[in-house]
């Protein structure tokens, strides 16, 4: 059985398939001692709200992966608020206090431990997705996911192997697009929205990071987060686009 658990408030599972999946903003709890964090900081992006059901959505790309491909991905999941500790900050505007740091630090141990599983298991591979909410773009009502990967230095392994790999025919924005679902950047040479172009986490342990995987941030509008069905059919796209994108990285590896 692969290792899984809940430590420290942080949800974790070792898979073997080349995918980690990671939710740092729809935990419910407080942890122990823990003040909340304040309102604003100077030099800090200060959000406190919860992307809710981001853990809905990543923990139903998990079972439809497994589902599909008969394996379970890797996971990591914050069951810590976010205005206690914000997994997606540098540890400088994660959290207030020090009694906090531990609860920050397991966060991303487990991806690190995820992150090495995966490049132990699958050579040159591999993949971390990061799942966010985003609020509903008044003047694109059409748009709802947004991928950010630091403007491609997140996933430049990915896109060293081919350029337009995200947007193929049958690559992820396509297989978004066709399930319904608006996606920016909609072309391989459109730029990522400036609002949600990948945060701590993508930078931190993505392909700038020597010992990173590709890393991208997807981030879901809250009319889709909020609607069962949409739910439903997102993660269904979102988990055929994943496994076409790992097939065609494992092809272009490989040949």
């Amino acid at each position: 059985m692969s290792p899984s658990g809940t430590n420290l408030f942080v949800e974790y599972h070792l898979g073997a398939y080349p995918l980690i999946v990671t939710c740092p903003h729809n935990g419910t709890q407080q942890p122990t001692g823990a003040p909340e964090r304040p309102d604003s900081q100077p030099g800090c992006l200060v959000t406190k709200q919860a992307d809710l059901f981001t853990r809905a959505i990543a923990l139903g790309v998990f079972e439809k992966l497994e589902e599909i491909v008969g394996v379970e991905p890797s996971s990591v999941t914050a069951r810590f608020h976010r205005k206690y500790v914000d997994a997606n900050r540098p540890p400088k505007c994660a959290f207030k206090a020090a009694v906090a740091r531990p609860f920050y630090r397991e966060y991303h141990r487990r991806i690190r431990q995820g992150i090495a599983k995966i490049t132990e298991d699958f050579p040159q591979r591999g993949l971390l997705v990061d799942i966010h909410g985003a609020a509903d773009l008044t003047d694109q009502p059409g748009i709802h996911v947004f991928l950010g990967s630091d403007g491609g230095g997140s996933i430049s392994r990915l896109l060293a192997l081919d350029a337009k790999i995200l947007w193929r025919r049958r690559g992820l924005v396509r297989t978004l697009e066709d399930a319904g679902f608006g996606v920016i950047p909609a072309n391989a040479d459109d730029p990522e929205h400036p609002n949600f172009d990948g945060g701590f986490t993508v930078r931190r342990h993505g392909a700038a990071n020597p010992a990173g995987l590709d890393a991208l941030q997807i981030e879901i509008v809250r009319s889709v987060r909020q609607d069962a069905g949409q739910r439903t059919a997102l993660v269904q796209a979102l988990a055929e686009g994943l496994i076409r994108l790992l097939a065609r990285q494992k092809k272009l590896v490989e040949s």
